[in-house]
């Protein structure tokens, strides 16, 4: 039996979806890249014969299979190879053109027959197309066995009506062995072994950390029947309600009747269930936009499909400020781009972050993971650069309110320098008494505005009891905690003469000498007080992302995209990429400091 190559997306396709990656943001691109690489984060997988879902093409009776088909189905198709061969003539064989199988965890199957040969012959042939099925339903556990006809080899359109031989469905079971059924061509799970591993993942981040009891689960994509069947029944206590988005007539009529039959009788005193119609071309943007008028927290999972999501459904999820998490899976590394950034570059108010991850190796040896993104709303976050003047702080700040406001709105990142407000109220003719109080009331009513999502104070940040001040007065309006890290930015390797080139190079400095002599002592008094983060005897007590960068040797823009790509992360994630964070400079290093709570 000769084996095929994995099957793979057209040369159209995969380059359209290609360009339009291309248009993503360089810090989320950089952010989902450090995820990928990232081995803690990574689940890999010895099979590769993993699908039990597959389509096989026939060439009168001859077969060639998958390399990544299972064992199961594979058996199926070679039966049907040697049914065909057996039981019809010669000139019969080329009309079983194409044969589908689905192999199930119950140990049942579903096959489906294109068939091609011309109209007049269609109902002579359905007495053989009955024998078939009764054979496969006796012999190989065939639930269902169903055929559709063309007289050329143009593959029919899925709405094209079928004929049924045997049965309408099949049974199947949910990685956690609860049943139900599905009909043809509704998307089930391919039965991968990893599976289990991947709904474990569901069931921990839906419960750890997510939307507070009495929320609804929103199910979006290609496995509701799945999802609802199981994850909704034994997650009661987290969600009392789920909407159910069908993406095409198919699986809506599955998600009725799985609900009559297998989820109702399992449900608890308080759930229940809404399934949204299908007519005409389903508008998920519009669904997505609608959610939430009953009050509740929303959770969304999202299983897209190659093709990802369309731009407007995911700004829909982005923009419906009831969504409090959104657990997004696709198997498309090329699309998960486009609609990662849409969700992370939200505008104002409206961002995630990336609150946990995993990559599981559903295909090994191929570019594709099954990747599963967990986002929960953007928290407030602050930057504390620390270093001398002319390092380049302001510039950077300047850079990442570039990278972050396009679409984030520039009411969701605020520069704070400290040297201007302080130069403005001397300038006014304040006293340099009243102008200290001045400034350290204007600081602290900037790092205590709760309608910021992202502060850059930008000072010299030398005193780590300042730094912890400043971070302290960012979380007054909330308590600080673990995924609501400050991100620390050292500055560090640069020589006097070069700060005081950079110094001069600035013009309107509003606090620097302009007299060469005045300039070098005050960067040596600068560098001389200057405690590097890390240097202090205790450690910080708030969580702490410490990114070091030598600015003689990163441009502004390149750290302003490594700060950004962190930004899109929390703390406790962060700790596990940082180790094996790749694609950055290599004087730039991005550590997570340790911090003792007060």
């Amino acid at each position: 039996m000769k084996r095929a190559a994995p099957p793979r997306d057209g040369d159209g396709a995969r380059n359209k979806r290609r360009a339009r990656a291309e248009e993503v943001a360089p810090h989320v691109r950089r952010a989902v890249g450090w995820l990928r690489n990232a081995a803690a984060l990574h689940v890999p997988s010895p099979a590769t014969k993993y699908r039990n879902k597959m389509t096989y093409s026939m060439h009168s009776g001859r077969v060639v299979t998958s390399e990544l088909g299972s064992d199961a189905c594979n058996a199926v198709v070679d039966a049907v190879a040697a049914w065909v061969c057996r039981e019809l003539p010669e000139d019969e064989r080329a009309r079983f053109h194409e044969v589908g199988v689905k192999c199930s965890r119950r140990g049942g199957c579903m096959i489906r027959v294109m068939v091609v040969c011309p109209a007049a012959a269609l109902e002579s042939f359905r007495e053989k197309l009955g024998a078939f099925a009764l054979h496969f339903a006796a012999e190989h556990g065939a639930e269902c066995v169903y055929a559709q006809h063309s007289e050329s080899s143009q593959k029919p359109k899925k709405t094209d009506p079928y004929m049924y031989f045997h049965g309408a469905e099949l049974r199947e079971a949910t990685p956690w062995g609860d049943e139900y059924m599905i009909s043809p061509d509704t998307f089930s799970e391919v039965n991968h072994d990893i599976e289990h591993k991947m709904w474990d993942f569901y069931e921990e981040v839906l419960t750890a950390g997510g939307a507070p009891p009495g929320g609804e689960l929103v199910l979006m994509g290609r496995d509701s029947n799945a999802t609802l069947v199981s994850i909704f029944p034994r997650l009661h206590a987290a969600f009392t309600h789920a909407t159910c988005l069908p993406h095409c007539p198919r699986v809506h009529a599955d998600l009725l009747a799985n609900h009559e039959r297998y989820v109702k009788p399992r449900l608890a005193g308080a759930q229940t269930v809404e399934i949204a119609g299908v007519d005409g071309k389903f508008d998920y943007a519009a669904k997505v936009a609608a959610l939430g008028s009953a009050g509740r927290p929303l959770t969304v999972m999202v299983n897209s499909g190659r093709g990802g999501l369309a731009r407007e459904t995911a700004a829909a999820l982005a923009g419906n400020r009831g969504v409090h998490a959104v657990v997004y899976v696709t198997c498309n590394q090329h699309t998960c781009y486009q609609d990662v950034d849409v969700l992370l570059q939200g505008a104002a108010g409206e961002r995630f972050v990336v609150a946990d991850y995993r990559a599981f190796d559903f295909m090994p040896g191929t570019e594709y993971l099954m990747q599963v993104f967990v986002l929960r709303r953007a928290p407030r976050q602050v930057v504390v650069p620390v270093g001398p003047p002319g390092s380049g702080k302001s510039t950077v700040g300047l850079a990442l309110v570039g990278l972050l406001a396009p679409r984030a709105g520039a009411g969701e990142v605020e520069v704070v320098e400290r040297d201007r407000i302080y130069a403005a109220h001397r300038d006014g003719g304040m006293s340099l008494k009243a102008a200290k109080r001045a400034t350290h009331a204007a600081v602290l009513a900037a790092l205590g505005d709760s309608a910021r999502a992202v502060v850059y104070y930008d000072s010299t940040n030398g005193d780590p009891g300042g730094r912890e001040l400043t971070v302290q007065t960012f979380h007054a309006a909330a308590p600080p905690a673990s995924d609501r890290p400050a991100l620390v930015v050292h500055f560090h390797g640069m020589s006097v003469d070069w700060l005081l080139a950079n110094c001069a190079a600035r013009v309107g400095h509003p606090s620097f000498p302009a007299a060469p002599d005045a300039a070098r002592l005050k960067i040596d008094n600068v560098l001389l007080g200057l405690t590097p983060p890390g240097a202090a005897a205790a450690p910080p007590s708030f969580p702490c992302v410490v990114v070091s960068v030598d600015p003689q040797q990163v441009p502004p823009a390149g750290t302003a995209c490594v700060l950004a790509a962190v930004l899109t992360m929390a703390t406790g994630l962060t700790r596990r990429v940082a180790p094996t964070i790749a694609d950055v400079p290599p004087s730039v290093a991005v550590r997570v400091m340790p911090f003792e709570a007060p």
